[in-house]
């Protein structure tokens, strides 16, 4: 599981600074704008995340897939929803939760 983590830590630190970019972006760029943005490279990082786990023979197809979910996992709730924990907001993090929940199946699938 380490050599995993370390194998997938750069993409993870896209994945946290990624989601961190959702607070400040819109401030700069209309919201419509930094969705599609952010969403892009959200993809991409989950692309890049399982090819790195199959290219470096760090695990499985099934390795693959559950690094676009760890992927997601780091973005979304641990971030993203961290911040919603962090600011006093309960009830965001648990809509947080439930949509990562209904669509993590989607990262792993393109992961």
């Amino acid at each position: 599981m380490k050599r995993y983590i370390v194998g997938l830590r750069v993409v993870l630190i896209l994945a946290a600074l990624n989601s961190a970019l959702w607070l400040v972006l819109p401030h700069f760029i209309p919201d419509t704008v930094t969705n599609i943005l952010l969403n892009v490279v959200r993809a991409s990082l989950v692309i890049w995340a399982g090819w790195l786990v199959v290219t470096d023979r760090i695990g499985s197809l099934w390795g693959a897939a559950f690094a676009g979910a760890l992927v997601l996992l780091v973005d979304h709730p641990i971030v993203g929803g961290g911040y919603f924990l962090v600011t006093g907001e309960p009830e965001a993090f648990v809509g947080v939760l439930i949509s990562f929940a209904m669509f993590v199946w989607v990262a792993m699938l393109v992961g």
